[in-house]
Protein backbone atom coordinates (compact mmCIF):
# COMPACT_ATOMS: atom_id res chain seq x y z
CA UNK A 1 0.00 0.00 0.00
CA UNK A 2 1.22 3.69 -0.53
CA UNK A 3 1.98 5.33 2.31
CA UNK A 4 3.74 8.71 0.91
CA UNK A 5 4.59 10.53 -2.30
CA UNK A 6 7.72 13.31 -2.62
CA UNK A 7 7.01 16.32 -4.41
CA UNK A 8 9.15 18.99 -4.56
CA UNK A 9 11.14 21.32 -6.90
CA UNK A 10 12.34 19.63 -9.65
CA UNK A 11 16.34 20.64 -10.57
CA UNK A 12 19.39 19.63 -12.68
CA UNK A 13 22.43 19.60 -11.23
CA UNK A 14 23.88 23.29 -11.37
CA UNK A 15 20.52 24.03 -9.79
CA UNK A 16 21.03 21.47 -7.07
CA UNK A 17 24.53 22.55 -6.20
CA UNK A 18 23.16 26.33 -5.48
CA UNK A 19 20.69 25.19 -3.70
CA UNK A 20 22.84 22.27 -0.94
CA UNK A 21 24.95 25.46 -0.96
CA UNK A 22 22.32 27.61 0.30
CA UNK A 23 21.11 24.52 3.10
CA UNK A 24 18.14 23.53 1.52
CA UNK A 25 17.20 19.78 1.17
CA UNK A 26 18.59 18.17 -1.97
CA UNK A 27 17.62 14.99 -3.25
CA UNK A 28 19.40 13.08 -6.17
CA UNK A 29 16.57 11.09 -8.48
CA UNK A 30 18.64 10.28 -11.38
CA UNK A 31 21.77 11.44 -13.00
CA UNK A 32 20.54 15.03 -13.56
CA UNK A 33 17.38 14.96 -11.92
CA UNK A 34 17.41 16.55 -8.10
CA UNK A 35 14.66 17.99 -6.21
CA UNK A 36 15.07 20.80 -3.46
CA UNK A 37 13.25 21.95 -0.66
CA UNK A 38 13.79 23.53 2.54
CA UNK A 39 14.27 21.39 5.97
CA UNK A 40 10.88 20.55 7.67
CA UNK A 41 8.87 21.61 4.38
CA UNK A 42 7.06 18.11 4.01
CA UNK A 43 6.18 15.53 6.86
CA UNK A 44 8.36 13.09 4.21
CA UNK A 45 11.48 15.23 5.49
CA UNK A 46 10.88 14.09 9.14
CA UNK A 47 10.70 9.92 8.07
CA UNK A 48 13.47 8.09 10.35
CA UNK A 49 15.77 5.57 9.44
CA UNK A 50 15.98 2.08 10.11
CA UNK A 51 17.95 -0.38 8.82
CA UNK A 52 14.75 -2.60 9.32
CA UNK A 53 12.33 -0.62 7.91
CA UNK A 54 8.67 -1.03 7.36
CA UNK A 55 8.49 0.93 4.05
CA UNK A 56 10.25 1.01 0.78
CA UNK A 57 10.28 2.42 -2.73
CA UNK A 58 7.95 1.86 -5.39
CA UNK A 59 9.21 3.83 -7.66
CA UNK A 60 11.11 7.15 -7.93
CA UNK A 61 8.62 9.07 -5.79
CA UNK A 62 6.59 6.76 -3.68
CA UNK A 63 6.94 4.96 -0.89
CA UNK A 64 5.12 1.87 0.28
CA UNK A 65 4.38 -0.45 2.70
CA UNK A 66 7.18 -3.36 3.20
CA UNK A 67 5.72 -5.37 5.26
CA UNK A 68 2.33 -4.87 7.86
CA UNK A 69 2.48 -1.58 9.77
CA UNK A 70 0.68 -1.80 13.38
CA UNK A 71 -0.98 0.63 14.80
CA UNK A 72 1.31 3.38 16.14
CA UNK A 73 4.47 1.90 14.44
CA UNK A 74 6.96 4.56 13.60
CA UNK A 75 6.92 4.58 10.20
CA UNK A 76 10.55 4.55 8.78
CA UNK A 77 12.63 3.58 5.58
CA UNK A 78 16.13 2.74 4.84
CA UNK A 79 17.74 6.24 3.39
CA UNK A 80 20.11 3.65 1.61
CA UNK A 81 17.27 3.11 -0.53
CA UNK A 82 17.89 6.56 -2.12
CA UNK A 83 21.11 7.60 -1.07
CA UNK A 84 23.18 7.75 -4.38
CA UNK A 85 25.76 10.11 -3.50
CA UNK A 86 28.94 7.58 -2.92
CA UNK A 87 30.73 10.41 -0.73
CA UNK A 88 28.16 10.38 1.89
CA UNK A 89 28.76 8.97 5.10
CA UNK A 90 25.78 9.80 7.72
CA UNK A 91 27.11 12.12 10.34
CA UNK A 92 24.81 10.54 12.96
CA UNK A 93 24.85 7.01 14.02
CA UNK A 94 21.78 4.21 13.39
CA UNK A 95 20.39 3.04 17.11
CA UNK A 96 17.39 1.24 15.25
CA UNK A 97 18.77 -2.39 17.19
CA UNK A 98 17.78 -4.02 14.75
CA UNK A 99 19.78 -7.52 13.98
CA UNK A 100 21.01 -6.13 11.05
CA UNK A 101 22.08 -2.67 12.12
CA UNK A 102 24.88 -0.99 9.87
CA UNK A 103 25.40 2.10 12.42
CA UNK A 104 26.30 4.29 9.02
CA UNK A 105 24.53 5.25 6.28
CA UNK A 106 26.80 5.17 2.90
CA UNK A 107 26.07 6.45 -0.54
CA UNK A 108 27.51 2.61 -1.37
CA UNK A 109 25.44 0.82 0.94
CA UNK A 110 23.55 0.26 -2.33
CA UNK A 111 26.82 -2.34 -3.22
CA UNK A 112 26.31 -4.52 -0.49
CA UNK A 113 25.35 -7.52 -2.22
CA UNK A 114 22.28 -8.61 1.18
CA UNK A 115 21.07 -5.06 0.81
CA UNK A 116 20.49 -5.60 -3.02
CA UNK A 117 18.69 -9.44 -2.16
CA UNK A 118 16.55 -7.21 0.86
CA UNK A 119 15.51 -4.23 -1.68
CA UNK A 120 15.36 -6.09 -4.77
CA UNK A 121 13.72 -3.43 -7.23
CA UNK A 122 12.91 -1.48 -4.52
CA UNK A 123 15.32 1.47 -4.58
CA UNK A 124 15.24 4.15 -6.45
CA UNK A 125 15.06 3.58 -9.81
CA UNK A 126 18.80 5.00 -10.54
CA UNK A 127 19.92 2.76 -7.86
CA UNK A 128 17.98 -0.13 -9.44
CA UNK A 129 20.01 0.74 -12.85
CA UNK A 130 23.28 0.69 -11.36
CA UNK A 131 22.85 -2.09 -9.35
CA UNK A 132 21.82 -4.24 -13.06
CA UNK A 133 24.55 -2.41 -14.67
CA UNK A 134 27.15 -3.58 -11.65
CA UNK A 135 25.09 -7.50 -11.87
CA UNK A 136 25.23 -7.06 -15.96
CA UNK A 137 29.20 -6.71 -15.94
Amino acid sequence: EEVMKWGGNYVYNEEAKKAKQQGKLVMQFDEDLFSIEDRGESDAYFLNHSCNPNLWMKDAFTLEARRDIEKGEEITADYALWEADENHVSKWECLCCSDDCRHKVTGKDWKNAELQKKYKNHFIPLINRRIAEKTDN
